[in-house]
């Protein structure tokens, strides 16, 4: 997985985009992308800075109480695409004929969303603390080639028609 994020919403695709994070997924790995409260995991909660429109309103009575993290909540299993942002979903190609991309989906948030990354397996804090940790020091030429295709694909996509300069739900 990789998430891409703009630099400068007014430079052209090719130098106002950056790579803003990478998950290589490991087998029993599996992501939650949300941006409905209900869909949040039990553990999470929400700063006051993270919060905007109906939802504020919702959470005043527990802001209003302290009932709320000193800092956002992070992690190296949490993502938090904003608006304009782009992820992108690489893998073996899955497709039959000439053509063989190995993008398998890309995703271009028209509002901010919550990424969590979790594993079926996940017994202790280090499988935690090592979530989408890249495994190798050195990545293959191949590995390093569908990199490239998701930058292109990105690119071609061009400026998004929706972006915010924070992450806010609500």
């Amino acid at each position: 997985m990789l998430w891409f994020t703009w630099t400068d919403i007014f430079a052209d695709p090719q130098h106002g985009i950056k790579i803003k994070d990478i998950w290589k997924m490991k087998d029993g790995d599996f992501l939650t992308i949300t941006n409905r409260v209900e869909d949040m995991p039990e553990w999470f909660a929400f700063h006051p800075t993270e919060v905007c429109s109906n939802l504020s309103y919702k959470m005043l009575e527990k802001f209003n109480k302290g009932d709320y993290p000193q800092e956002p909540i992070g992690g190296p299993n949490i993502w938090r695409p904003k608006t304009g942002d782009r992820l992108v979903w690489l893998g073996k190609s899955r497709s039959v004929g000439p053509t063989k991309s190995p993008i398998i989906s890309a995703i271009a948030f028209r509002e901010s969303a919550l990424v969590i990354g979790e594993n079926v397996r996940s017994q202790s804090m280090d499988d935690l603390l090592g979530f989408g940790s890249l495994t190798k020091p050195q990545q293959t030429e191949g590995e390093i080639a569908m990199v490239r295709e998701a930058v292109e694909l990105v690119r071609r996509m061009g400026v998004p028609r929706e972006y915010a300069p924070d992450w806010k739900i609500g």
